[in-house]
């Protein structure tokens, strides 16, 4: 009986909420009685005994799974991630933990937290968590077993290079409020930085709090970095806005079939920055959802410049409706429009577009305040477009395997004195190289793996002889890439790499991004816009004034 009043509950929502024409809700009727009467012929008529909720969570996950990718079902572990951002906070010992080969290794411990103050880090193996060997466990299971209620315990057993035995930490689980900001500082006299990561509940007032640390008076440009932040609450969004923006200007608007789901949001507070200080803010492939709407806010209202790359382009809005006390279904319930009328999300969100009678689709131009030309239907265009330099082959395979990271903490563990700030190309390069030789890592081309399939095959059929071992061996040879040359023509990438690594080791995140600022040539240019006399003819745009668009 539970999992049909789950399935009718999901029937409802998914087919209509609030069904208003009386055509469109027989139509609802006669789905929803369809999709019951299948659920129950199948559970009374199979062959085999079927699980009910089995079943049911099949059905649900087959409606969803037709739509668009944030339309889903939602068990314990899924409704764990939305509580996480809704709430800011969750109860766990502060260590962010990830899978190195098959072993749970810990990435970081948070500052200020138990994994902090008991002396965890970076690259400890954890081997159990509290009886349970890790071998038998996924990441996610990990995760949940580490986390807990405040205040109760849980035992982790982990392994250190260079220290002999197993280490046993009694942990006391903690409320863990989420570090969103890792980064606030000036980088030149009057031009503040602020490194987001996300838009969890308390995102906002990190910010506002970073800020007036900082000491806002001083503030005369703000380089707020979006690049890889996935977004999160549209309140926080709006919230980050209103620092620079002034209040009653209507920033966002979300239009849905149901009525209820369709709103404007305005901003309701006296920005904590005036309106001279400059903005700029990075954004990449990876910015989507509230980082997409600050930035195309700004954009929107020619208030700052926005620089990098086209953002991800998700502009849908979810609502999370409860199906029983472990489950619910997360639903795309409406879209956002941003001042000038255009909508962020991409054009290929919907799954199978026969099921809507009504789809959207195709660019449209629109324009900003100040008469710019922007296009919606495909995330946010900067108004500087600057591509990175990609890393090479070499960079690319080391950080794949997790090799600079390995390597700074093992170096670092055999030589405590290294601070972070030596000169890293002297001091590292040369061991970074033996270190690699002793890993017996090799860069191949992917033809390596047909010719070994090839030579396979000629071993199996017997017909090798020395003429083919040598002529393989020749090949595979060729297929091998040159580290050593290598090594010089991708010098200055791996030694960024490698630096950051070796300063996060010690000072953590603020570090590690540190360490990376002086090739960040997105920042670079951002900061050289900001610095400009001429900064706001070069990006097009006038003085900001309060009366436009509310």
């Amino acid at each position: 009986m539970k999992c049909i009043k789950a399935l009718f509950i999901a029937a409802m929502l998914l087919f209509s909420c609030e069904l208003q024409s009386g055509n469109r809700n027989q139509e609802y009727s006669q789905s929803r009685d369809a999709l019951l009467r299948a659920h129950y012929l199948l559970f009374h008529n199979y062959a085999d005994e079927i699980d009910a909720n089995a079943l049911t969570k099949a059905a649900i996950e087959g409606m969803t799974g037709a739509l668009d990718p944030y339309t889903i079902y939602l068990e314990k572990r899924e409704k764990f991630q939305m509580d996480l951002l809704t709430k800011g906070e969750y109860g766990g010992v502060g260590i962010r933990i990830g899978m190195r080969g098959d072993t749970l290794t810990v990435i970081s411990p948070m500052e200020d937290t138990p994994a902090w103050r008991a002396g965890f880090l970076p690259g400890d193996r954890i081997i159990r968590i509290d009886t349970v060997q890790t071998k038998l466990l996924n990441i996610e299971k990990a995760s949940d077993m580490i986390r807990g209620k405040p205040g109760s315990k849980v035992r982790l057993t982990i392994q250190r290079d260079n220290v002999p035995g197993e280490m046993v930490f009694s942990l006391e689980r903690e409320r863990i409020e989420v570090q969103e900001v890792p980064f606030a500082d000036f980088i030149e006299p009057g031009i503040a930085y602020i490194k987001l990561n996300g838009f969890s509940k308390n995102a906002s007032e990190q910010v506002r709090k970073r800020l007036t640390e900082m000491g806002k008076e001083g503030i005369t440009g703000l380089i707020l970095d979006l690049r890889n932040n996935t977004g999160g609450l549209l309140d926080q969004a709006l919230e980050i806005l209103n620092l620079y923006l002034p209040g009653n200007i209507i920033a966002v608007e979300t239009r849905g079939l149901n009525p209820r789901f369709s709103k404007k949001f305005k901003l309701n507070k006296t920005p904590l920055l005036g309106e001279d200080v400059r903005i700029a803010i990075l954004i990449n492939q990876g910015s989507a959802s509230a980082s997409e709407i600050v930035a195309g806010v700004t954009q929107d209202l020619d208030r700052g410049i926005i620089l990098g790359r086209r953002s991800f382009g998700k502009g849908l809005v979810q609502n999370i409706f409860p199906l029983s006390d472990t489950s619910a279904v997360k639903i795309t319930s409406s879209k956002y429009y941003i001042p000038s009328g255009r909508l962020i999300q991409k054009e290929d969100y919907i799954k199978n577009t026969s099921i809507l009678k009504n789809f959207e689709g195709g660019a449209e131009t629109f324009f900003t305040r100040g008469g710019r030309k922007v296009e919606a239907g495909g995330g946010i265009c900067p108004d500087t477009l600057i591509i990175d330099e990609p890393a090479g082959q070499l960079v690319s395979a080391l950080w794949r395997r997790q090799y600079f990271s390995q390597f700074a903490r093992e170096f670092l563990l055999a030589h405590p004195e290294f601070t972070g700030r030596e000169n890293t190309e002297y001091f590292f390069l040369q061991p970074f190289r033996e270190w690699l030789n002793e890993k017996g890592f090799t860069l191949q081309e992917p033809p390596l793996k047909e010719i070994e399939k090839l030579e396979k095959a000629f071993t199996d059929a017997g017909r090798t002889n020395q003429r083919t071992i040598d002529a393989f061996a020749q090949l595979k040879e060729a297929a091998t890439l040159p580290i050593d040359s290598l090594m010089v023509t991708e010098k200055e990438i791996l030694l960024l790499f490698l630096e950051s690594e070796l300063r996060g080791f010690h000072g953590g995140q603020r570090s590690r991004i540190e360490g990376r600022m002086d090739n960040d040539i997105t920042l670079k240019a951002a900061l050289k816009l900001i610095l400009n006399e001429d900064y706001l003819q070069n990006v097009g745009i006038s003085p900001f004034r309060p009366g436009d668009y509310r």
